[in-house]
């Protein structure tokens, strides 16, 4: 009887850590976002017009409902714009979304030192992508930071 009530004992006290530790919330791993590509679109004077793609990477088990989000992309050190996007989507789980955002901006003013407008294309800039994603129905926002180089491409 003893033993019976001894082995009930020890079961129980397993399933009760088993039953704790499936409440324990998951630890989130921070989304991967990178600047995939970098497109002039319109050159200007005084400003360009430019196509950014971004890859978002979720490296969670779950789905991550985003509804927009805030960046600051910096080339060479040096800024190059800022903003928000209020496109809402769904990273799945174990996923990979692509977002297109248009930017203006003067890439003349972070790349003065070229002389020749021609020597600017085909080129690689480091750059530094930061910001935060915004989850859906949350106050709380996901902050990314990126560095990498990306090719100047000319057009679509």
């Amino acid at each position: 009887m003893k033993y019976k009530l001894y082995k009930v004992g020890i079961i129980s006290v397993f399933i009760s850590v088993l039953i704790a530790c499936a409440n324990m919330p998951l630890q989130q791993l921070t989304p991967k976002v990178r600047l995939t590509d970098f497109r002039v679109m319109k050159l200007g004077l005084t400003e360009q017009s430019y196509k950014l793609k971004l890859s978002l990477n979720n490296p969670n088990p779950f789905p991550l409902p985003l509804i927009g989000m805030d960046y600051k992309l910096l080339l060479n050190d040096k800024e190059f714009t800022q903003g928000s996007t209020n496109q809402p989507l769904t990273i799945a789980a174990l996923g990979e979304q692509t977002i297109e955002i248009n930017v203006v901006s003067n890439l003349m003013k972070i790349i003065g030192e070229w002389h020749d407008i021609s020597s600017v294309f085909n080129r690689q800039l480091n750059y530094r992508l930061l910001g935060n994603m915004n989850v859906v129905n949350s106050e709380f926002k996901i902050p990314f930071e990126y560095r990498g180089d990306i090719p100047i491409s000319n057009g679509e």
